[in-house]
């Protein structure tokens, strides 16, 4: 059975950025089972699914905007040091905060300064090349 609306699909993977570093695989967990047109994936990256079979292996290219979106300069802050403690403050690493809206968000610290600290609101993975090396482990037609 090929990968088609309303399929239940199952595949390994490992995701890359474009430099080679390995980001994520589902080698750990155990594969990623998902509903094809439920949009659970990227809209893209279903497309580049659709029509394979269990068996097939093939990578996928997304570029930023199929993926997680450009870096939006915004997003960066530039926030007084003295609202974070220096226990665990270090570049790169993350915490939740609520935006404007009053919705968390992830925050990464991209630059510590004396009297400042700039952090960024962006996804950890916006404005990256994603490249996804896949293996269809089943095809399964789900129940209308």
């Amino acid at each position: 059975m090929r990968i088609a609306e309303n399929t239940l699909v199952t595949l390994h993977y490992k995701l890359s950025d474009s430099e080679g570093n390995v980001l994520d695989s589902s080698q750990a967990e155990g594969p990623l089972v998902y509903h094809q047109g439920s949009g659970e994936l990227f809209a893209a990256l279903e497309n580049q699914l659709q029509g394979h079979v269990a068996g097939d292996v093939f990578t996928v290219t997304l570029s930023p905007e199929e993926a997680h979106g450009p870096v939006h300069q915004e997003l960066l802050q530039k926030v007084p040091r003295y609202a974070f403690t220096d226990q665990g403050l270090s570049i790169g690493s993350r915490f939740k905060a609520k935006g404007a809206d009053g919705e968390e968000q992830i925050i990464t610290v991209r630059e510590i300064h004396q009297n400042d600290v700039i952090v960024d609101a962006n996804h950890p993975l916006a404005g990256k090349t994603l490249v996804f090396e896949i293996a269809v482990v089943s095809v399964t037609e789900l129940e209308p």
